[in-house]
């Protein structure tokens, strides 16, 4: 267990046994967590004494305190502690959700067996989840977890996309099918037929083949990037191929060098981006200047659109047009609202919030991060989700009764 320097001043064995026994009756002048802290370390102090006194403080610990110690940083050990104290404490149990420090543990127990408020609570964190995914499988087998709930957490975790795949994958393998059945055919007519013992037998593998050629000649004004394009590499194979893959200089540097500089930059940035595949898509978008990120941003292909986002290049201001624009995906909206930097923008977390299509889990969340007169503004919108407009209205009231 770590421990800050004011905690360690009460419980070291350095530390002046009367300030000890201080500590261990929740006297001192620490605050609720490091209080908390300071008790459960010397409940394991080698004087009996000490530890007796730290041990009967514990379990009567004042509540108001315990809430309040609940609400920052607090060792997963103290939090498993206090769960044993309080399980079927609702206010106890909905904190310890909300907690970050609580352990995986405790949280898996707590999604196989809580009741539903507390399932609920554990819901709205869509990030933790989709990190946790036993999480998920937990809530399956508690018989008190909302039928919406699952049905919500599915498609976040993309159980739909899973059985497309599956689907898919049957689909090539009766294609398979199809072209042996082919191929005998093709073999059994050159039996019977002599005069086609010249010509090779034709499937349809080799007819899409022939089909992807001319395509090929075809000059689309899209990018090429949907999203089945690349897919038939493997993680290894595609990290192989971003490494190899050569990016134009033109395309990585910024706005100021391509001033000086204008001669060389592309006449037509969308023709050379068609030139490229996957892999290098993905290296120009973890590489490319703003003209380039602001391209490859509106991709169809998820590997392409979230190497852009780790671009070291990209601004808050960029990240900030994203959140403002109605027509930015919900997969770019819940990658955004998952880097703490980017979070500390005030305006950024506003308008992640307003943005219709950010999941509501992700807004309502966000709405205790905010002002008042922000929230009020949200509760009186007409142009975001009805659940987070009403979630602002709870919001504003309870902070009212504070």
């Amino acid at each position: 267990m770590k421990i800050n320097k004011d905690v360690f001043r009460y419980v070291s064995k350095e530390t002046n046994r009367n300030l000890k026994l201080l500590a261990a009756k929740g006297r001192g002048d620490l605050k609720a967590g490091d209080k908390l802290t300071a008790i459960y370390v010397l409940s394991r102090d080698k004087d009996q004494e000490v530890s007796d006194t730290a041990k009967k403080t514990f379990i009567s610990l004042n509540f108001d305190m315990l809430m309040h110690a609940l609400d920052g940083k607090l060792d997963p050990l103290i939090i498993e502690k206090i769960v044993s104290m309080y399980p079927k404490n609702l206010k106890v149990l909905l904190k310890v959700v909300e907690n970050p420090y609580t352990s995986d543990q405790v949280l898996q127990d707590l999604a196989t067996t809580a009741q539903e408020p507390v399932i609920e609570a554990l819901a709205e964190n869509f990030v933790r989840i989709q990190q946790k995914p036993f999480l998920f499988d937990a809530m399956k087998k508690n018989p008190h977890t909302p039928k919406q709930v699952l049905d919500r957490l599915g498609e976040f975790m993309g159980i739909g996309e899973k059985e497309e795949e599956e689907k898919e994958e049957e689909k090539k393998a009766d294609a398979n099918e199809d072209v042996k059945e082919v191929d005998a055919a093709g073999e059994a007519a050159k039996d019977e037929d002599p005069e086609q013992k010249e010509q090779a037998p034709v499937s349809i593998f080799a007819a899409q083949v022939e089909a992807s050629k001319d395509a090929g000649k075809d000059e689309s004004s899209s990018l090429g990037d949907d999203e089945t394009e690349g897919h038939d590499l493997s993680q290894e194979e595609l990290d192989k191929e971003v490494e190899k893959a050569e990016v134009p200089d033109e395309l990585k540097k910024e706005e100021e060098e391509e001033e000086e500089e204008e001669e060389e930059k592309p006449k037509n940035l969308t023709q050379l981006v068609k030139t490229l595949n996957v892999a290098g898509k993905i290296k120009l978008a973890l590489e490319g200047n703003k003209e380039v990120r602001e391209m490859l941003i509106k991709s169809t292909n998820k590997l392409v659109f979230l190497a852009v986002l780790k671009n070291p290049k990209i601004t808050e201001e960029e990240i900030l047009k994203l959140t403002v624009t109605k027509g930015t995906s919900e997969e770019i909206l819940r990658h955004i609202s998952r880097n703490r930097e980017w979070m500390q923008n005030y305006q950024i977390k506003q308008t992640l919030i307003t943005n219709p299509k950010t999941p509501a889990g992700i807004a309502i969340k966000l709405l205790n991060q905010i002002q008042d007169k922000d929230v009020e503004k949200i509760a009186k919108s007409r142009g975001i989700p009805s659940a987070v407009s009403s979630a602002a209205k709870k919001i504003l009231a309870s902070r009212k009764k504070k």
